[in-house]
């Protein structure tokens, strides 16, 4: 690949050289598409290659694709002289840096940095969730975004879709958008068979689960056998979060 030029791709004045206001850093959410760009000016006869870095492996020269990869591609635009790597469907295993080179002696180059980040869900207060028999269920599900907020946010009762017009009334889910996603299933008078595990599945992210267990008889003492000081906690846990929806029940229905 010959020797790199030390200054980063700056050329001189009349020879080929880089455009130094192309971004250098890039962070792409899992599975969108990572563009990666340089602008070379006066490139004359000269050819623009991409290197991964990481193991030196050259993805394409010019317009040609050397890499075996099909979610890699290159265009070149004309008009504004620039070069762009495209890699479709970015996996985690594409963060890293990547070169644009210039085949001058010595060579000159210009590293992009890709970042590729996953947007994870969680469920709060899960893995295991305790609620009454005839209480209000509560699951709120937490969203941390990566680039992009999910377009959707489904509930599931095993494998089965939690709808607002199914076999199972009384079903309300309440997604709102702020830093992160957070969406709340809500689901009225709890019975025994609403026992079981429950999935949070955002439109760009990873399912998570957790597991409901709807009891009989008071929280605390349905809780003894785990001890007194968890029975509290969760009985505090239920009665705010019972609180909590009350206030957005009642945003609900004012919109």
């Amino acid at each position: 690949m010959g020797e790199r030029f030390q200054n980063d791709g700056l050329g001189s004045p009349t020879g080929p050289r880089f455009d130094q206001t192309i971004p250098r850093n890039l962070t792409v959410q899992e599975g969108q598409t990572a563009i990666l760009s340089c602008r070379v000016l006066n490139l004359a006869e000269k050819t623009v290659s991409w290197i991964r870095l990481r193991n030196l492996h050259v993805l394409t020269v010019d317009k040609y694709k050397y890499s075996t990869d099909q979610r890699v591609s290159v265009v070149h635009n004309e008009a504004s002289q620039e070069w762009v790597l495209r890699i479709r469907a970015a996996e985690k295993d594409d963060a890293g840096k990547y070169e644009c080179q210039i085949s001058t002696k010595p060579v000159l180059s210009y590293i992009v940095n890709v970042n590729v980040i996953e947007p994870r869900a969680e469920i709060v207060n899960a893995p295991d969730i305790y609620v009454h028999q005839g209480s209000l269920i509560n699951l709120t599900c937490l969203v941390h975004h990566g680039t992009d907020r999910p377009i959707f946010v489904y509930w599931y009762h095993g494998n089965k879709l939690m709808e607002y017009e199914g076999d199972r009334e009384g079903v309300t889910v309440v997604t709102e958008a702020t830093k992160n996603t957070v969406s709340y299933l809500l689901v009225h008078n709890a019975s025994f068979a609403d026992t079981g595990r429950y999935t949070c599945k955002p439109s760009n992210g990873n399912s998570v689960t957790a597991n409901l267990h709807v009891l009989e008889g008071e929280y605390q003492a349905a809780m003894q056998t785990n001890g007194t000081s968890q029975a509290r906690r969760i009985s505090f846990s239920v009665i705010s979060r019972l609180i909590m929806m009350s206030f957005l029940l009642q945003r609900v229905i004012i919109l």
